[in-house]
């Protein structure tokens, strides 16, 4: 057996694609095709495609997910409606995506993500169309919540599970790839939405980002994506079988039925695990300026302070991304989640002074901003791929509770012991369980293998 691709395509080949100008998409694939020849010693498939896949990621997140907080003021104070509505209609969108994620995994596993992120991005277009029109509370909840259940079919869920099918040795670099470009969304986005309601208003801005979302998203999901590799005649990773030997994608396939996953001992540490992180990240990043505020800061250097999250979530994305290819997978979460618990401690011990306010930024950036990267790769290590989007689908719907609850219960904590230090000792505890939980997830067999590492184990 050959190994064909040993490397990911350098991130100055991508952004050529990103900045060329728009043609027609069938041009661009084309274009980037070339690129990635070029860079890599021999062009397997599954990077062509994570690349493409990557760019809608970016233009996905941005548009269904990100705009919203760039258009929530311009249309409060366009339709007369107050900020309760507005984000009420967000939370449904959540609380959708949250639901439609178990029947969409079940869906990716059987089918592939090829037609189903194609008809999500499809639906996606039209209903950012009917976003800027919307004129009474009940048309835009009713379009929210098709955004939120399209936005199960087309960001992080399914592009993970391309991941888990396509790559084995290089899954960490492929999701720190994948995920670096989502990162991104907010910080291209958020401005260029708030750019475009200037120059033409908020209807006429959706209605811009729907067409760029219809020109890079839907030929890229439908040219591109494919269910694994046997459909290119390759097998993960890029390797090939000899040349007298017929290609066997899915040998040694030792994947975990979803059934019997969700029922382990594994699963349910794993899933608490993220899912008190997950509660920690949303409170984190929906009170970042409060919290800066509270000690102190004013509102402009907190707003600066607060704007390291992105550019630390994206570093750490970049330098733990090719680490989960090489450390074992429960080390680096409990590195993460140290990171976390030692900026909430210097925030309350030192919050006061800038420096400690810059640090807490950068410990919580990069272990809250690139555990994602984490729970995709030990969920593929620890079920395989075969039943990869299901068993994913069942945390999200755990997940979707914690992160509606987060924003809520952070508050009535607050207001009930009347202060940020409180929370921030709350959010301390949590962390703590979570650290609590690796020590119990390592001592637990390995779903697939058996044995009682919880690392990074080769599939």
């Amino acid at each position: 057996m050959r190994v064909v691709c040993r490397c990911v395509p350098p991130m100055h080949s991508i952004l050529l694609w990103w900045v060329m100008p728009q043609r027609n998409a069938v041009a661009e694939i084309n274009i980037v095709n070339k690129l990635l020849t070029r860079w890599l010693p021999s062009s397997y498939y599954g990077w062509r495609m994570l690349t493409g896949v990557a760019m809608a990621q970016l233009v996905s997140w941005g548009v269904l997910y990100y705009a919203f907080s760039a258009l929530m003021l311009p249309m409060r104070d366009d339709l007369q409606w107050d900020t309760v509505t507005l984000t009420g209609a967000y939370s449904l969108m959540l609380l959708s995506m949250g639901l439609a994620a178990f029947p969409f995994g079940r869906i990716i596993d059987r089918y592939g993500a090829r037609w189903l992120m194609s008809t999500c991005s499809l639906f996606a277009v039209l209903l950012v169309l009917a976003w800027s029109q919307v004129t009474a509370v009940w048309h835009f909840y009713a379009v929210m919540t098709g955004v939120g259940v399209v936005c199960a079919g087309v960001l992080y869920d399914p592009a993970f599970a391309l991941v888990a099918v396509w790559f084995r040795r290089f899954r960490g670099r492929a999701l720190a790839l994948l995920t670096f470009w989502g990162a991104l969304a907010s910080v291209v986005f958020i401005p260029l939405t708030s750019l475009l309601n200037t120059q033409w208003g908020w209807r006429t801005a959706l209605m811009i980002l729907a067409a760029v979302l219809a020109v890079v998203t839907i030929p890229i999901h439908v040219l591109l994506v494919r269910h694994h590799p046997g459909d290119v005649g390759a097998l993960p990773d890029g390797e090939s079988s000899a040349p007298d030997e017929p290609a066997q994608p899915m040998r040694h396939d030792t994947s975990v039925p979803a059934a019997t996953a969700v029922r382990g001992r594994y699963f349910m540490a794993m899933t608490g695990i993220f899912a008190l992180s997950t509660f920690v990240g949303v409170t984190l990043t929906t009170h970042a300026v409060p919290l800066l505020v509270a000690f102190d800061h004013s509102l402009t250097t907190a707003g600066w302070v607060a704007a390291l999250f992105g550019l630390m979530s994206l570093t750490g994305r970049v330098v733990v991304g090719p680490l989960v290819d090489r450390i074992p997978l429960w080390r680096l979460l409990g590195i993460l989640l140290g990171m976390q618990l030692i900026g909430l401690s210097i925030l309350l011990l030192a919050g006061q002074l800038l420096a400690g306010a810059v640090l807490y930024m950068v410990c919580v950036g990069v272990g809250v901003g690139t555990i994602t990267i984490l729970r995709a790769a030990m969920l593929a290590d620890a079920y395989g791929h075969a039943a990869y989007a299901t068993i994913g689908g069942v945390q999200n719907v755990v997940f979707m509770l914690f992160r509606t609850v987060a924003p809520l219960g952070a508050s009535l904590w607050i207001g009930y012991w009347h202060g940020y230090s409180a929370l921030l000792e709350l959010l301390m505890a949590l962390v703590v369980l979570a650290l609590g939980g690796v020590i119990w997830l390592v001592r637990l067999p390995h779903p697939r293998h058996g044995s009682v590492v919880g690392g990074a184990v080769p599939d």
